[in-house]
């Protein structure tokens, strides 16, 4: 395998461990995938999602230089609906 392919290979693989961890950082979890209904009531966290795992890297480096900030997407507690909104940021438990 050449450079050019190993490149983009880890490209593909970091935007899909990008995309994990966007959503765990809103309240959902990772592990048992993201509800069809939660990616059409919140469009436009799953577009910003998207173009954010385009740029993994430097999302990354933004994340590590300014000290892991919270996410500023969340559900609110009082939420119906379980839509993902901006500006409610999810409180990071003891272990995470």
């Amino acid at each position: 395998m050449g450079f050019g392919p190993l490149i983009a290979l880890l490209h593909c693989l970091g935007a899909i461990v990008s995309v994990w961890v966007l959503t765990g950082r809103t309240g959902y979890s990772g592990w048992h995938g993201l509800p069809v209904r939660i990616i059409l009531i919140s469009p436009e966290w799953f577009v910003v999602t998207l173009a954010k795992a385009f740029v993994w890297e430097a999302v990354l480096a933004f994340w590590l230089f300014n000290g892991k900030p919270p996410s500023r997407w969340g559900v609110p507690h009082d939420s119906r609906s379980g839509r993902i909104v901006r500006g409610h940021p999810v409180e990071e438990t003891a272990g995470g």
